[in-house]
C-alpha cells in the first residue's frame, strides 16, 4: 500500500515551527539536537530509563546496541532528537543520523535522514521513544518542528520498517508544509504467535495440521537415518571458540543467497560479523534482568552442526533474527526444527510470545500468525531531490527488467488503527 502526495512550493509556504505550538507546551518541552557520537554515550543512563519505562521489547533501541551500530558503521553526521520537560527529564528521543547512500548514480549524493541501523539494515523495526506519562502526539510534534528547524541539512526522510503508525502519521502531518512529495507505504509486516503455557497446547493450537504431520514424519525419518539421535539445541556463550562459529554461520549464509543470485549485507558490509560478536558480548547473561539477551544457537545431531540461529530473548518473549543450515540436510528441514526449538526453550522460560522477525516469507505460514504491518516513509524536500531518487529508482528497475510504474495511491491509513508492536 503507498500514499503518495506532492505539491508545488514557493516563499509564501508556510512552516510550522515549534511557536506555533499552544505556548504551555513551548514553556513545558525543550527540544536539543545531538551530532556527535561522543555526546550520544553520555545518554546512556537515561536513554535507558525512557526505554524501560516506554515499555518497548526492542533491542535495537537500547542505547549500547545503537552506541556500537555507530562505532561499527560511523555515518557521516548523527541527528539525534532529545526532548526534555521542565526539570529536564527525558520525555522523547528519536535516534535519527544524516548520511548518503553507497549505491546508485544520482542519489549518492542525496543527505538521507534515516534511523541509526538503517544501512547497513540490521534491525526489525523502530520508533520514536516517548516517555508513557507524556503526550505521544506533542512530542513527535516537536520532534517533527526540529526535523524541519534543520531541513537544509537533509535532502530526504528515508525512515523504513517505522512500527508506530500513529507516531508516523502525526510526523507527515507536521512535515508536510515543507516537503515537496511523500509517500507512505507498507514495507513489510511482522509475524509472531503468542505462547500458552503448555507445550502440547501449542502443538494443537499453533501449528497448522499438515505442517504438524510434517514434523513428525521429519522426526521418525531423522531417527532412522542417525541411529535414533535427535536434533539438540545448544546456546553457545560468548567466546573466541563462538567466534569461531560465527564465522561459519555468516560464511553459511553469504553462500546460501548467493546460490540464489542475490547478495546479503554482509557483502556490502563485511564489519557485519564484528558488529554481531560485539553485540552478542554486550547483550549477554548477566546483564540487568529487563535487558534483552542476544543468543546465538546451533541446532546439531550430534557433533554436526544443521542449523545456526540468531534470536532475541526479552520480557515478551524471543524474537528470531538471522538463520543458515546445512544444504546437505536440507530433506530434514533444520531451519524449522531449529525454531521449534527455540520456541520450546522461550515457552520454558517463561516466554509468552515468538516473533519471526519482519518479512513475508512463505515458510512462516505453517503456523497459525498473526502480522503486524510496518510501514516506509520517503519524503523530499524539493523537486531536485526527488528527480535524482527518482533516476535512481527507475534505472534500477530497468537493469532488473522491470516496467517502471508510478505507485498506486490508497486511501490515507489515517484513520486506521495503529497497531504497532510497542502497543
Amino acid at each position: 500500500m503507498v500514499i503518495e502526495a506532492s505539491k508545488s512550493l514557493d516563499e509564501n509556504v508556510r512552516i510550522l515551527p515549534v511557536f506555533d505550538l499552544p505556548t504551555i507546551s513551548r514553556n513545558k518541552y525543550t527540544a536539543t539536537v545531538v551530532r556527535t557520537k561522543e555526546h550520544f554515550d553520555t545518554l546512556e543512563n537515561e536513554w535507558e530509563t525512557l526505554l524501560e519505562r516506554s515499555n518497548i521489547a526492542n533491542i535495537s533501541l537500547h542505547h549500547a546496541w545503537l552506541s556500537h551500530w555507530l562505532e561499527v558503521f560511523p555515518p557521516e553526521a548523527l541527528f539525534v532528537i532529545l526532548i526534555r520537560d521542565e526539570q529536564g527529564e527525558l520525555h522523547g528521543a528519536a535516534p535519527f543520523l544524516i548520511t548518503r547512500n553507497r549505491t546508485g548514480i544520482a542519489c549518492r549524493s542525496l543527505r538521507r535522514l534515516q534511523f541509526i541501523g538503517t544501512s547497513p539494515d540490521l534491525y526489525d523495526w523502530m520508533e520514536i521513544l516517548i516517555h508513557p506519562e507524556a503526550d505521544t502526539e506533542l512530542i513527535t510534534q516537536l520532534v517533527g518542528n526540529e526535523i524541519i528547524r534543520h531541513r537544509h541539512q537533509w535532502d530526504l526522510i528515508d525512515l523504513r520498517f517505522f512500527a508506530n503508525l500513529g507516531q508516523l502519521m502525526t510526523l507527515e502531518l507536521q512535515l508536510n508544509p515543507i516537503l515537496w512529495r511523500d509517500m507512505l507505504s507498507q514495507l513489510t509486516t511482522l509475524s509472531f504467535i503468542d505462547l500458552p503455557s503448555d507445550w502440547l497446547e501449542y502443538q494443537n493450537t499453533l501449528r497448522k495440521k499438515k505442517y504438524h504431520k510434517d514434523l513428525n514424519r521429519i522426526h521418525n525419518n531423522i531417527q532412522k537415518d542417525f541411529d535414533n539421535a535427535m536434533p539438540t539445541l545448544i546456546v553457545h556463550p560468548p567466546g573466541p571458540e563462538t567466534d569461531k562459529v560465527l564465522k561459519s554461520f555468516l560464511e553459511s549464509h553469504q553462500q546460501y543467497w548467493l546460490d540464489r543470485g542475490s547478495r546479503t549485507e554482509y557483502d556490502r558490509h563485511r564489519k557485519i560479523l564484528d558488529f554481531y560478536k560485539i553485540i552478542h558480548r554486550e547483550f549477554s547473561e548477566g546483564k540487568a534482568i529487563w535487558r534483552p539477551v542476544f543468543e546465538f544457537t546451533t541446532l546439531q545431531i550430534g557433533e554436526r552442526v544443521i542449523s545456526y540461529h540468531f534470536d532475541i530473548q526479552t520480557r515478551e518473549g524471543a524474537t528470531g533474527c538471522l538463520c543458515s543450515y546445512d544444504p546437505e540436510v536440507k530433506k530434514y528441514r533444520p531451519g524449522v526444527l531449529h525454531i521449534e526449538a527455540i520456541i520450546e526453550r522461550t515457552q520454558n522460560l517463561g516466554g509468552r510470545r515468538f516473533t519471526f522477525g519482519r518479512g513475508d516469507e512463505a515458510y512462516k505460514n505453517q503456523w497459525k500468525i498473526e502480522k503486524k504491518p510496518l510501514w516506509h516513509f520517503m519524503a523530499f524536500r524539493t523537486k531536485f531531490s526527488h528527480m535524482l531518487w527518482q533516476f535512481d529508482n527507475r534505472l534500477r528497475e530497468f537493469r532488473k527488467g522491470v516496467t517502471p510504474v508510478e505507485p498506486t495511491v490508497h486511501p490515507n491509513p489515517r484513520e486506521e488503527k495503529d497497531t504497532s508492536p510497542a502497543e
